[in-house]
């Protein structure tokens, strides 16, 4: 009896993906001297982070097969086979 036994094993490992987005703050002074008028804007953007996990966890896949052992056997017996051929004398005139 023959035993097979098939193992595959397949891994993925854990990937973790981290984009930061950074805007500085911007500040914009605009100063006009007459009648003294000061207008300043601020743009802000806050800090972005985006994180992304992928995670796969092992997988282990067994086959297993087992064969029978077979055994066969002829047997072929040819008897013996014997001919006898007899053949008159010749009749001479």
């Amino acid at each position: 009896m023959t035993r097979i036994k098939t193992t595959t094993r397949a891994t993925t490992t854990k990937q973790e993906t981290t984009v930061k987005t950074t805007t500085t703050e911007q500040e914009s002074t605009v100063e006009a001297t007459t009648n003294e008028q000061e207008t300043t804007t601020r743009a802000t953007t806050t800090e972005q982070e985006t994180t992304v996990k992928t995670t796969t966890t092992e997988q282990e896949t067994t086959v297993e097969a087992t064969t029978t052992e077979q055994e066969t056997t002829v047997e072929a017996t040819t008897t013996e086979q014997t001919a006898i051929a007899r053949v008159p004398p010749l009749n001479k005139p």
